[in-house]
């Protein structure tokens, strides 16, 4: 589809930057480039006026990297607007790209609230991504899928997922796509938990560090809340899972500082993700189907080290099929 050229060229994406999954190689972080012969459809020079970042699994505008205009094109059955703007330096965006074959929107408020639409014209079928700080990712076809992050929500159909939005969110990322970041994010995981000390307490001691937000002397609340501190990123999963009316006012407040600590600031790397990810059983479950048996046994054995049930099976059921195998 030539809106996939036009909208790289508009958020400044190279020549070099631009792809597709079906010219991708199979291990490549960068998609394959666009076809020259699409070049003449594009209208805006390739600077750029927007810069999007993958942080916290999450898409947003980089606050930095935008240039605050407006430009349209309506030539040869195509029509494009882009509109960028800025209040207290945080960037907001409008696009829009209409043709015979589709019509694509996407609307970002203050970086990080987005909302894509893109419709189909030959399938009538209409898809929806919405992404609002601090309520979960939703992805809203025929039915609504919920997750904590894109990652999150990739996982549960990526099929689908890569099919309907994998190219424009490469785009968005300059040529990086998801389907790319999680596989390596998968790798980087699998190589992590299989440590014998990955420094990671259990979940019960995890839920009495929760619990004692809430005691009577102040210091042991304060030191509850620095370890819950230093277990870093992989604690936001279970901080997160936990009903607000389950908390008191105290525990609520001491959550919320944890939460502003440890929420990602920084562009998303491999290495950050599979640290966050070290104690997310929920998503260990999305990918277990894809692990062979070995790297299921390390997970298995991961997990109940940190006092989770196991993904597949027992570890000693594992450990008998992997033997029998060989």
């Amino acid at each position: 589809m030539r809106w996939r050229c036009l909208l790289a060229v508009i958020l400044g994406l190279s020549m070099t930057d631009v792809a597709t999954f079906a010219q991708g190689r199979p291990e490549a972080e960068r998609l394959s480039p666009t076809p020259s012969s699409l070049t003449s459809d594009m209208s805006f020079d390739d600077h750029g006026m927007a810069r999007f970042i993958l942080v916290g699994g999450r898409l947003q505008l980089h606050p930095l990297q935008h240039r605050k205009g407006r430009e349209t094109r309506d030539r040869g059955g195509v029509f494009e607007s882009i509109s960028v703007q800025s209040h207290a330096g945080l960037p907001t965006l409008q696009y829009t790209f209409q043709s015979a074959e589709c019509h694509l929107s996407l609307n970002v408020q203050d970086a990080k609230s987005i909302r894509m639409e893109l419709f189909v014209t030959d399938t009538q079928r209409r898809d929806v991504l919405e992404q609002y700080e601090g309520k979960p990712v939703r992805w809203i076809t025929d039915d609504t899928i919920e997750a904590d992050s894109l990652l999150h929500l990739r996982r549960q159909n990526p099929q689908s997922f890569d099919k309907t939005f994998g190219e424009i969110v490469a785009h968005l990322l300059r040529g990086q796509s998801l389907h790319a970041f999680s596989r390596n994010v998968d790798r980087k995981l699998i190589h992590l938990v299989s440590s014998t000390d990955t420094a990671l307490p259990r979940q019960d001691q995890i839920r009495q560090w929760i619990e004692a937000l809430s005691a009577d002397q102040i210091g042991k609340r304060q030191t509850a809340q620095n370890q819950l501190l230093r277990v870093g990123t992989p604690v936001l999963q279970m901080l997160d899972a936990i009903p607000s009316e389950h908390l008191d006012a105290e525990q609520r407040y001491r959550i919320k500082q944890i939460r502003r600590r440890l929420t990602p600031t920084m562009e998303d790397s491999v290495a950050s993700w599979a640290h966050r990810l070290a104690m997310d059983r929920q998503y260990f479950a999305t990918i277990a189907g894809d692990l062979p048996i070995d790297q299921q046994l390390i997970v298995n054995r991961h997990l109940e080290s940190l006092g989770m049930e196991p993904i597949v099976g027992s570890s000693e059921s594992l450990v008998h099929v992997a033997t029998s195998s060989d």
